[in-house]
């Protein structure tokens, strides 16, 4: 069994836990629980269209001057999709747009010390069109290096939900062999479960993995629960993260709740987020 972590995981949240809320609003929420590591949800085209208005130059000097207030650390976002656009779209005019919005986006939070920035795969599609997005993403990822390495903001590609370019394993890998290292894989818990990959996937992209969305679910769902809240085993994944000696954030990206405040959603995503830390951390 694989030994024990040697260092103390830092653990985080997304900002998805209220993205139906002006994110400015919840930031003293995020603090007050705990959390210092956030993840931006910047998908304008689902949300609250001024939860992170990321264009807004003067929003992100507002936003910058309150993490820094409530001594927050924006550690990664995640970049825009689109029920019309993605990176895998065979027209060109539609990839053109949504290489241009996911640049945008890069380049408004580069001044925020971002480190890494989460891109889907890619859209939904076709059997007879699979191996042409899986191109047309590839080609999208390397042109989305050029504009983001500079920065010193990491892509990372997300594993997605059945029936969008990503939820097969053999994409992952896929990707994994046609990109450059300098482009890591960041592992949704709940899409790869529904997609039946989560006991191969960490394996299969070792290494490569350098973000986590961590969240429970049912099979059939994409509930985004608070780890323990579903039916995922958690041991077992804490385990095969400990065999790629994973030795990134782990990083809950729970969905809103209509049952109870934002505060009390946070603590427990806190208290759950420090149990799955432990699990990490322990000797198998």
């Amino acid at each position: 069994m694989p030994p024990a972590i040697n260092f103390e995981p830092e653990i985080g949240i997304a900002s998805f836990i209220c993205y139906n809320e002006r994110l400015l609003s919840c930031l003293e929420d995020f603090s007050e629980v705990g959390f210092k590591c956030l993840e931006l949800w910047g998908i304008p085209a689902f949300g609250h269209p001024l939860h992170f208005p990321y264009q807004n130059r003067r929003y992100i000097q507002r936003f910058a001057s309150l993490i820094e207030k409530y001594e927050l650390a924006p550690y990664a976002i995640h970049t825009p999709i689109h029920p019309e656009w993605s990176i895998s779209i065979p027209d060109e005019e539609l990839r053109f747009l949504a290489l241009r919005e996911i640049k945008k986006c890069i380049e408004s939070v580069s001044s925020l010390e971002i480190q890494i920035a989460v891109i889907h795969a890619g859209g939904p599609y076709r059997n007879e069109n699979e191996d042409l997005q899986l191109e047309k993403t590839t080609n999208s990822l390397l042109r989305l290096l050029e504009f983001s390495y500079p920065k010193g903001i990491q892509i990372v590609v997300e594993n997605s939900i059945p029936g969008v370019i990503g939820d097969k394993l053999e994409h992952m890998e896929r990707l994994r062999d046609s990109l450059p290292e300098e482009i890591g894989f960041c592992i949704d818990t709940g899409h790869a479960y529904n997609t039946g990959v989560l006991a191969s996937i960490f394996k299969a992209l070792g290494k490569r993995i350098k973000h986590l969305h961590l969240q429970d679910t049912f099979l059939g769902k994409d509930a985004h629960l608070i780890p323990g809240e579903g039916e995922l085993s958690w041991e077992e994944i804490m385990l095969q993260l400990r065999e790629i000696d994973y030795s990134g954030v782990l990083l809950l990206e729970i969905r809103e709740r209509k049952d109870a405040p934002l505060k009390e959603v946070l603590q427990r995503s806190w208290e759950s987020a420090n149990r799955l830390r432990e699990m990490l951390k322990k000797k198998g």
